[in-house]
Order: structure tokens, then C-alpha cells, then sequence
């Protein structure tokens, strides 16, 4: 396919799979959903395959809901004192 100009320099398949599981980790995907579109039986290949997943958007939205409801336990921890 390389000799064909059909693919860039030096793609594999391989790398194609990190790049599909770690697009879809990144976009919010579960594991067993991005196994299911490698065609691996199970996920642990999928986690393999996605762990260079950059999540930090993904992580600062689970920072501001533990900020917000840590907030409120706090509210209702000082009122009730």
C-alpha cells in the first residue's frame, strides 16, 4: 500500500490501532467499546493499545463535579453545626 501511495511512510496496522483506541479513548469511549471496534475479544488488549490517551479534558470535568458536590457536603456540614 506504501509503494502505491495508498498510505503514508511507514504506517502499520499496528500503529493504526494505537491511533483509532487512543482517538476513541480521548472522545470518551469505554473500553469495551473500543475493543468491539479493534476486533479484540477482550478489553485488556484495548486498554494496551489505548493508554497514551491524553484525558485531561475528560479529567477536569471530574474535578469540577467531586468541587461541586464536595461544595455542597460542606454547606450542609456547616449549617447543620
Amino acid at each position: 500500500m506504501e509503494k502505491d501511495g495508498r498510505v503514508g511512510e511507514g504506517l502499520t496496522f499496528h500503529g493504526l490501532r494505537h491511533s483509532v483506541a487512543t482517538d476513541l479513548r480521548e472522545a470518551g469511549f469505554d473500553s469495551r467499546t473500543i475493543a468491539d471496534m479493534l476486533g479484540q475479544k477482550t478489553t485488556s488488549m484495548a486498554e494496551h493499545y489505548s493508554s497514551e490517551a491524553d484525558l485531561s479534558a475528560k479529567l477536569k470535568g471530574v474535578v469540577r463535579k467531586l468541587d461541586k458536590r464536595n461544595a455542597r457536603r460542606t454547606k450542609v456540614s456547616t449549617s447543620a453545626g
